[in-house]
């Protein structure tokens, strides 16, 4: 070997001794530098929502903390690697009016090493198109600054993370990669984040993507639903459902008639191996002990018994706009009543002259804004109907008795989108009782009033049947109106029932027929799904038998029966399965 090859191999190991020397000292100066990361914690909030925190995008990634059991929110912007960038940003926070808001220290060295995928990294000042990545797992996010890394894990161990990311690569991710960091820097990305509303049963899982799995099946099955909110630093309060239950128990079911809903009551209960018996279409000692087996062992159907009291009736979140969550929350604090009175639209100021009336009495104050509130809603609009009343004029509202009835013309005015609220029966149940009557003649196809005294049998098959089809109703809206009015129909058919005509007889199966054409088509594309239906056409049958015998026991035949429980079924979960038939 010459002199000058060995010089030259000695040099390139040095070299390469001196590059991994100053990577060395990089990495602990780095580590060093780095071991504190700060964040500020705004503030803890009732029932808070991403929108009331957008004046603050620019200055980093806002995100939460929900306290367990609890609807205070901790809210918290941002990442910081030095504590001089992170004051900087607490002095505008304060000056903006967020007096609590405070730096975090998180210390590095508290944290552990973990494996996750990293997706992709986004500006937190623009909007993210987060369905893309809801597909790909539970999402986490490291914030620094105006960048937000966003990840998939933890995972168990690196073969765990290369399986998963092999699966995220196909979804359209080509660049992401497997890293190590900081548990201590890692944020989860959730619903508040995110806007993703997770259903209880997500009807647009991708077959091709989603392996079903002993998790993904608890999830079909929720813990409860969130049906509470108020405006932005208000006080929460559960939301009272005012159940008038008739005092109507289970009848007997008589096991010598032979019915359609008893044989495919047995067929599921077959197929799940509870029924042993020829399937014969009479609810014998066999089949009642069939079903009371299934309703002890199978845990779907012992998971959404106790869910019925916690469906929303009225409008919320989302599905409405600030003012109509303002005025249902009117009572509750300074600063709802405030929304209500910087609006200009015809139902705002009805509620300031609710308000000033409920608090002061009949004064020029309450007849101005009522006034005015008629006036707007009706003035220059084309009306399919006159109302009785002359809205030019200013009325002196001495009485509780016209000033509702007034606040409800307001609410049949052309194009009102808005909910009467339930404390408006809370706190004027007499003058609510008599303006119903009177708006029902005026007949206005904008009058909304959210359904709150639920009518329910509160039979166990039936409250299982109505949380179950609200878990499938997915995440789209409720129609409200026409919740309030199946509401009105199951107490007359309860309390009157009648023969139904021909006609509807063959609406109501037809409409049996396809429900359940479609959930089986559903289930084939989505067969993790599959025991949540079959649950469900057991609690669906179980209430139809029940209801038979019901109707039957009012000396209608069984024909008319069948029509009737089906009507009644309906007016228990029509509305939330719109979209399956």
């Amino acid at each position: 070997m010459t002199l000058i090859k060995r010089l030259i191999e000695k040099y390139s190991f040095m070299r390469k001794i001196f590059m991994a020397a100053i990577a060395l000292l990089f990495a602990i100066s780095t580590a060093t530098a780095q071991d504190h990361h700060y964040t500020i914690a705004i503030g803890a909030f009732v029932d808070a929502k991403p929108q009331d925190f957008n004046e603050l995008k620019p200055l980093g990634f806002v995100y939460s903390y929900q306290q367990p059991k609890s609807h205070v929110t901790q809210v918290y912007l941002g990442g910081y690697d030095d504590m001089a960038t992170a004051e900087k940003v607490l002095r505008i926070l304060k000056n903006k009016g967020f007096d609590n808001a405070a730096i975090q220290e998180r210390k590095l060295s508290d944290g552990e090493i973990v494996t996750v995928i990293q997706l992709a990294t986004r500006d937190t000042r623009k909007n993210i198109k987060w369905e893309k990545f809801d597909k790909t797992g539970d999402l986490l996010g490291i914030v620094t600054g105006n960048n937000l890394k966003i990840l998939t894990g933890p995972f168990e161990d690196m073969e765990e993370a290369k399986q998963k990311l092999r699966g995220i690569r196909k979804k359209g991710f080509a660049d992401a990669f497997i890293k190590k960091v900081n548990s201590a820097l890692l944020i989860s990305l959730n619903e508040f984040e995110t806007g993703i509303k997770k259903p209880v049963i997500n009807l647009n899982v991708d077959i091709a993507e989603a392996q079903p799995t002993s998790k993904t099946k608890e999830k079909d099955v929720p813990s409860r639903y969130d049906t509470d909110i108020s405006p932005k630093g208000g006080h929460s309060t559960a939301k009272v459902v005012k159940k008038e239950i008739p005092s109507i128990s289970p009848p007997s079911i008589n096991g010598r008639i032979k019915r359609h809903s008893a044989v495919e009551l047995q067929k599921l209960l077959k197929k799940q191996g509870y029924y042993k018996s020829t399937i014969d279409g009479y609810y014998g000692k066999g089949t009642k002990a069939s079903y009371k087996k299934a309703r002890r062992e199978n845990e779907i159907l012992n998971k959404y018994a106790g869910l019925v009291d916690e469906i929303p009736l009225e409008p919320s979140g989302e599905e409405i706009d600030k003012l109509q969550e303002a005025i249902n929350h009117l009572w509750e604090n300074k600063k709802a009543y405030d929304i209500v009175e910087a609006n200009v639209l015809p139902v705002a100021y009805a509620y300031q002259a609710v308000y000033w009336f409920e608090k002061e009495g009949p004064s020029s104050k309450v007849n101005r804004a009522m006034s005015k509130a008629l006036r707007k809603a009706y003035e220059g609009k084309k009306l399919e109907n006159q109302p009785p009343i002359d809205y030019h004029s200013t009325y002196a509202y001495e009485d509780a008795n016209q000033l509702i009835l007034h606040l409800f013309y307001v609410h049949a005015a052309p194009g009102n989108e808005y909910f009467v609220p339930c404390w408006v029966s809370d706190k004027f149940p007499e003058p609510v009782a008599y303006a119903e009557k009177k708006i029902a003649k005026f007949n206005s196809k904008y009058f909304k009033m959210a359904p709150c005294q639920q009518f329910d049998l509160g039979w166990d098959e039936l409250n299982i049947l109505q949380a179950m089809a609200y878990a499938l109703k997915g995440s789209g809206p409720v129609d409200y109106t026409a919740l309030s009015m199946d509401i009105a129909t199951r107490r007359e058919l309860i309390q009157s029932p009648k023969p139904l005509p021909k006609g509807e007889i063959k609406e109501l199966t037809d409409w049996e027929s396809e429900l359940m054409s479609n959930l089986d088509a559903w289930v084939n594309r989505h067969p993790e799904h599959k025991e949540t239906i079959d649950a469900f056409k057991i609690a669906f049958y179980q209430s139809a038998v029940r209801l038979e015998d019901y109707f039957m026991n009012k000396s209608l035949s069984k024909t008319q029966a069948r029509a009737l429980a089906l009507a009644t079924i309906h007016s228990y979960i029509g509305v939330f399965l719109e979209r399956f038939v």
